[in-house]
């Protein structure tokens, strides 16, 4: 028949973030390689604005700026991960209340025994049921992410987090490092 005449094409795209780890046979079988650089503060600051498209926010243009300059360096990829890792924090504020108000029920109605305050303190006895409905509250009601959100996600992601230090040259390679050593624990140990 005419089809088997006929010689189909096949094109063949790959992609990687490093290219130093291909094997140098396989990067032989593509004839075209085109390089693309980091993101510019432009490019970085549209890259950031359609991560929060349907987020909750009040970043101003002016803030979106200074993330974008204060991410220079960073790839796509890094964006995304900024962007998830601020877009968490008040999901993770309710958490940590949920978690402050469960250690304030009393450890007899943990146990099932009376539910009356040993301590005759009224004021800090809640119930589970009380705890899940003021958790189930605070869920529906969530603040929005502000560029505070941003500032700490930035430090986590560079390993500021704890030092406090400004270290304006962190490579892309130094972030990876920090968030493959640095957990975030979301418990409550800085608020007791």
């Amino acid at each position: 028949s005419s089809d088997l005449g006929r010689r189909e094409r096949v094109i063949v795209v790959a992609a990687t973030n490093r290219p130093e780890d291909c094997d140098p046979a396989l990067v032989r079988r593509f004839s075209v390689r085109v390089m693309v650089g980091l993101p510019s503060k432009r490019e970085r600051r549209k890259i950031l604005k359609r991560y929060l498209t349907g987020i909750e926010h009040n970043i101003s243009q002016e803030q979106l700026d200074w993330v974008a300059r204060s991410t220079d360096g960073w790839s796509g990829s890094d964006l995304e991960s900024l962007t998830r890792e601020a877009s968490m924090a008040p999901i993770r504020e309710c958490i940590r209340s949920a978690a402050l108000l469960k250690r304030r029920i009393p450890q007899t109605e943990q146990k099932g025994g009376d539910s009356s305050s040993q301590d005759g303190d009224s004021l800090t006895h809640t119930t589970h049921e009380e705890a899940n409905a003021q958790l189930l509250d605070k869920f529906r009601n969530l603040r929005q992410v502000s560029l505070q959100d941003f500032e700490e996600a930035i430090a986590f992601w560079t390993g500021n987090h704890r030092s406090g230090g400004d270290s304006g040259n962190t490579t892309v390679e130094q972030k990876h490092t920090a968030s493959r050593h640095t957990h975030y624990d979301s418990s409550s140990e800085e608020e007791d």
